[in-house]
């Protein structure tokens, strides 16, 4: 039995958009997108960024399908090919853009 997760207001609302959840939540908040008007003002793309540079390769492109799931209201096997094939080339372009930021905050950072 999975034990319970305690959420924020914030972190409830996030994990009610269709396609997210408790866990996706989590780990937004912990990315810094504090609630859902955060996720609309970055989007799908700019938060997939944000999730990136905190979580790095553990942050699948699946994620910002879900997002953008979320966002639109729909549930992620409604996400349309072009929208996605769209969505994949900005998030793969700004992921490798998460990773430099990374390495350079981690040698800065003495990691």
């Amino acid at each position: 039995m999975k034990k319970p997760v305690d959420l924020s207001p914030d972190a409830v609302a996030l994990a009610a958009l269709p396609s997210l959840g408790p866990t996706s939540a989590k780990m937004l908040i912990e990315a810094g997108v504090k609630d859902v008007r955060a996720l609309k003002r970055l989007g799908a793309v700019g938060a997939y960024r944000a999730l990136r540079f905190r979580f790095g390769r553990r942050v699948s492109m699946n994620f910002v399908y879900a997002i953008e799931c979320g966002l639109r209201g729909l549930d992620w096997r409604a996400l349309e090919k072009d929208r996605k094939a769209e969505l994949k080339a900005q998030a793969q372009a700004q992921a490798a853009l998460a990773e430099l930021e990374k390495e350079e905050s981690d040698a800065v950072l003495g990691r």
